[in-house]
């Protein structure tokens, strides 16, 4: 668990590592990652890569963080409700779900345009 209350979830478990958070006020469990990009990709790469992958891949939520001069970083983020409760095993398969997801969004990539 980190200093902000979130937990990490290795890629030993899972195909990509990812933190969960809980949001009590919402009954959420929240799911995210992130990767850094490549540097030299500008502002409409980024987003026209962004936007298939919002198109294409159901689970995560895409979105970057950065700047064409500072770097972007691809994030991906996925709510859970929890209002009725949640059963253990439901939180792991959405979880190796959204993992497995995110993946496949970086495997759209298949020019090693935005990672190596």
């Amino acid at each position: 668990m980190d200093d902000d209350g979130d937990l990490y979830i290795s890629k030993e478990t899972i195909e990509f590592g990812c933190w969960a958070r809980y949001i009590k006020e919402s009954k959420l469990i929240n799911f995210f990652t992130y990767v850094k990009v490549k540097e030299g990709i500008n502002e409409p790469q980024m987003y026209e890569f962004i936007n298939t992958l919002n198109s294409t891949i159901m689970i995560p939520q895409f979105y970057a963080a950065g700047s064409a001069e500072e770097g972007f970083s691809l994030y991906g983020s996925y709510y859970m409700p929890t209002l009725f409760g949640a059963d253990k095993r439901f939180i792991v398969a959405t979880l190796r779900r959204f993992s497995g997801a995110f993946l496949a969004g970086l495997r759209e990539d298949k020019d090693d345009v935005f990672f190596n």
